[in-house]
C-alpha cells in the first residue's frame, strides 16, 4: 500500500525593513531673380572692414522717412534654417516702389580669424516682400538665403543706385559716404557668437530663476518656446521677453525668461529624480541657432532620491539636508534672501499633499537652511512609506520654498523609498508517494521536486543589518499532519518544530542585487509508526517563515 504525502508550505511575507512668432504679412512679393541689374554698374563694397550699419528712421506724418534698417522688438533681424540652407531676414525702409528698381544687388561681408573678405550673392538667393505702405516709403522684408556660408561674423549689404526707386547716395541715418548707395546690417555673430549665460547660471537652475540671455547673433525666427531640453520647464516659462539693439556696430539679441514655480509645483514629467547618486535633474539650456547652436548643461531642482530601510532608520534618522544640493541652496539664498521658509510635499503621482498636515513629521516645515526634516523608523510618514512600498506604489517628495506667503521656488520631485526585503519560498514541496514500510520501520524520504525547492531573499542594498531566516511548523493544522505519523520535517539541515529555528543567514551587500538563494534540501525523517493508516488522504505540514534583521550590538556592550 502506498500513501501520497503532499506537505504544503504557508508563505508569510513580513516587512522586515522598510515664444514669439515673427509674422510678416506680404502684399507684394518680388523675386530678386526677376530684377535685371544695370550692366557693368560700379559698386563699392566693404572688403577690408565692416561698414557702419544703416539705421532707418520712421516718423509718422513726415513725407519722406529716412531709408535704412528698422530694428526694434517687433522688427528683429532673424535667422532660421530651411533644409540645408540658413536664412537671415530683416526689415528695411525704402522707396514705396522699390521693387521696380533694376539696380538692386546683394553682398555678404565675412570675417574669420580676424580676416575680412566678401562675396556678391546671386540675386536668386534673395527675396524681398512689402510689409506696409506709407506716403512715399514702405517697410520691406528682405530674406537672404546664405546657404551654408562659414564665417565667425557676417554683415549683409544691399546696393541700389536706381535714381527713381533706389537708395540715397549717402546711406540713411548712418550718413556714411564710404559705400555709396549701400545699406548694411549691424555685424552679426555667425559660426562664432558670444554670450554670458554660462557664468551667470553657474551650472544650476532653480524654478522661478530669471535668466537674462544675451547673444551677439540674430534671434530665432520660429515659434520659439523651447529653451530647455525638458518640455515641462518650457511649459512653465513666463514670457519670454525679447529685444534687440546695436552696440559698437554689432547686433545683440536679448532674452529674459523665467519659469513659474507654481506651474512646476504640480509637474512631474521629465523632472522627477529616482537616482540617489545625483542632485536634481541634468538638463540643457539650449539656443538652437542654425549658424551656431548653443547648449549649456545645468542641474535643475537640487533634490536627489532618498532610499532607506526601517532597520537603517532604527539606528540613524534620515536627514533631508543630506539630499538637497548645497550649491543650489547657496544660489537660492543668495538670490532670494535668507529669510525663507519651506514645506515638504509628497505624492504618489497624483496630487501633492503637505507632509506636516497629514503626518506631522519632525521639521516637515521650517526655516530654509536652518531646519531640515528628519525621518525615524517609528514616524507615521515612514509607516506610510512602508505601506506604499508593500503595495507597489512609488512616493515622491518635493521641497517648496516661500518668502512670506509667496511661493518663490520648488525642488524637483524625488523618489523617497523605504525598501523592504522580499522572501520567496515554494508553495508546495512534493514528497510523492511513500512506501508504508518506510513509515512503519523508520527511515527518510526526499522531496521529489528537489531541483526547484529553493528559498530566496532580496535584501535591499540600503539595509545596514544582517538578516536571519527562521522556519517553524504551524500549530493550526489538526489533522493529516506528518507529525501524527511520527514524521519530522527537515529543512536546510534543521529539524523543524513549533519553535522557530534559524535556517539561513543573509549578510547585506552580497552582490550587486542583494539576492540570496539557498537549496532547501527538504526531507521527512520517519521514527516508525505502528498504528493504522488513513489511506484516503494526503498528509501535510504547514510552515511559517520569518525574515528579520539581527540586532546590532555596539562594540562597547
Amino acid at each position: 500500500m502506498r500513501i501520497s504525502f503532499k506537505p504544503f508550505l504557508v508563505l508569510l511575507s513580513l516587512i522586515c525593513g522598510i515664444g514669439l512668432v515673427l509674422s510678416l504679412p506680404s502684399t507684394t512679393v518680388t523675386k530678386a531673380a526677376d530684377i535685371t541689374p544695370t550692366g557693368g554698374s560700379t559698386v563699392t563694397w566693404p572688403t577690408t572692414n565692416f561698414a557702419t550699419w544703416t539705421e532707418g528712421d520712421f516718423k509718422p506724418g513726415i513725407i519722406r522717412n529716412k531709408y535704412g534698417i528698422m530694428l526694434d522688438d517687433n522688427t528683429p533681424i532673424a535667422e532660421y534654417r530651411d533644409g540645408n540652407d540658413i536664412h537671415v531676414n530683416y526689415n528695411i525702409l525704402a522707396h514705396i516702389n522699390w521693387n521696380k528698381s533694376s539696380a538692386t544687388r546683394y553682398y555678404v561681408v565675412t570675417e574669420t580669424n580676424g580676416q575680412i573678405s566678401g562675396q556678391e550673392l546671386d540675386s536668386s538667393k534673395v527675396t524681398r516682400s512689402k510689409v506696409q505702405d506709407f506716403s512715399r516709403t514702405a517697410l520691406w522684408n528682405v530674406n537672404f538665403n546664405l546657404g551654408n556660408i562659414k564665417a565667425d561674423r557676417i554683415q549683409l549689404c544691399i546696393f541700389d543706385s536706381d535714381s527713381s526707386y533706389g537708395f540715397w547716395k549717402t546711406n540713411g541715418v548712418a550718413n556714411d559716404g564710404t559705400y555709396p548707395y549701400v545699406m548694411s546690417t549691424p555685424v552679426l555673430g555667425w559660426n562664432s557668437v558670444q554670450h554670458d549665460t554660462l557664468g551667470q547660471l553657474s551650472g544650476h537652475y532653480y524654478a522661478g530663476q530669471s535668466i537674462s540671455y544675451e547673444i551677439t547673433a540674430p534671434r530665432l525666427q520660429t515659434n520659439f518656446e523651447s529653451f530647455f531640453s525638458i518640455d515641462t520647464l518650457n511649459n512653465a516659462i513666463d514670457g519670454p521677453q525679447v529685444s534687440q539693439k546695436v552696440v559698437a556696430n554689432a547686433l545683440q539679441t536679448k532674452y529674459i525668461l523665467k519659469t513659474d514655480p507654481s506651474v512646476l509645483s504640480t509637474a512631474m514629467t521629465g523632472i522627477t529624480n529616482t537616482s540617489g547618486d545625483q542632485f536634481g535633474i541634468p538638463m540643457q539650456f539650449e539656443y538652437p541657432l542654425p549658424s551656431a547652436p548653443q547648449a549649456i548643461t545645468l542641474q535643475y531642482g537640487g533634490l536627489k532620491a532618498m532610499i532607506s530601510t526601517q532597520d537603517t532608520l532604527a539606528n540613524k534618522s534620515l536627514n533631508t539636508a543630506d539630499y538637497f544640493d548645497p550649491a543650489m541652496l547657496k544660489l537660492i539664498t543668495q538670490n532670494l534672501g535668507t529669510n525663507l521658509t519651506y514645506h515638504w510635499y509628497y505624492t504618489t503621482g497624483k496630487e501633492f499633499k503637505d507632509v506636516a498636515s497629514d503626518f506631522g513629521s519632525n521639521k516637515a516645515t521650517g526655516t530654509l537652511g536652518a531646519d531640515w526634516m528628519t525621518l525615524a523608523a517609528n514616524d507615521r510618514f515612514v509607516q506610510y512609506l512602508a505601506q506604499q512600498e508593500n503595495t507597489g506604489n512609488k512616493v515622491y517628495l518635493q521641497l517648496r520654498v516661500y518668502s512670506g506667503d509667496s511661493l518663490v521656488t520648488v525642488s524637483n520631485p524625488a523618489q523617497i523609498q523605504l525598501q523592504i526585503p522580499v522572501l520567496k519560498v515554494p508553495a508546495v514541496i512534493d514528497f510523492g508517494s511513500i512506501a508504508t514500510t518506510t513509515i512503519y520501520n523508520g527511515g527518510s524520504s526526499s522531496s521529489q521536486t528537489a531541483a526547484t525547492d529553493t528559498v530566496s531573499a532580496y535584501i535591499p542594498n540600503a539595509s545596514t543589518a544582517n538578516w536571519q531566516l527562521t522556519a517553524a511548523i504551524t500549530t493550526t493544522a489538526t489533522s493529516h499532519r506528518i507529525t501524527t505519523l511520527n514524521g519530522r520535517l527537515e529543512i536546510m539541515g534543521q529539524v523543524l518544530s513549533t519553535t522557530p529555528s534559524t535556517v539561513a543567514n543573509f549578510t547585506q551587500g552580497n552582490g550587486v542585487t542583494g539576492e540570496f538563494t539557498h537549496t532547501l534540501n527538504a526531507k521527512v525523517l520517519w521514527d516508525g509508526y505502528h498504528n493504522s493508516l488513513d489511506t484516503t488522504s494526503n498528509y501535510q505540514e504547514n510552515i511559517t517563515w520569518n525574515l528579520t534583521p539581527q540586532t546590532n550590538v555596539a562594540a562597547s556592550q
